[in-house]
């Protein structure tokens, strides 16, 4: 997804009602909202340059998340003391704006598209219900569709075909 794509996915109403929450430990730094966007804030750092103590203005902007293409899922890593963490932005939407995750539950899509990571279409849930709804949703990785996968639907097939004939 660029950083186009990205922009446009979301309408001037949706845009105009955005709600803005720093994110927990990058108070004042960086920000997630209602939409599942993530900004910087402008400020200004400290630092230490040749031996001198030197100031920048850092200007604030709406960043663009990365795809994680193996889980298919939008991630962001933030700097914090000239260290990188990187986050999921639909568990970070959810910790912002329901809370944080409780024991032994992980962050849900309801509609299973992994992208559209609004408040409203995310909720903490089991692992078994988070697997049936990707069943539901006809997004599990079964088969020739799963990275790992050796075979095809078709090789499969053929395999079970010529077992029968042994027997």
């Amino acid at each position: 997804m660029t950083g186009k794509e990205y922009n446009n996915q979301f309408t001037q109403d949706e845009l105009s009602s955005e709600v803005w929450k720093n994110i927990s430990g990058y108070d004042g730094v960086y920000q997630i909202s209602t939409l599942g966007r993530v900004r910087s804030i402008t400020r200004e750092v400290t630092y230490i340059e040749y031996g001198k103590q030197r100031k920048k203005r850092i200007w604030g902007q709406i960043l663009i998340p990365t795809l994680n293409k193996r889980h298919k899922r939008m991630f962001k890593g933030f700097w914090k003391n000239a260290e990188a963490k990187q986050f999921y932005i639909h568990r970070l939407v959810l910790s912002e704006f329901v809370g944080p995750c409780p024991a032994g539950m992980e962050g849900c899509h309801n509609d299973g598209n992994a992208f559209n990571n609004r408040v409203e279409n995310l909720r903490w849930d089991t692992c078994k219900n988070n697997h049936n709804d990707k069943k539901k949703h006809g997004t599990v990785l079964y088969g020739e569709r799963n990275h790992a996968s050796k075979l095809t639907d078709k090789d499969v097939l053929n395999i079970r075909i010529l077992g029968n004939h042994l027997k």
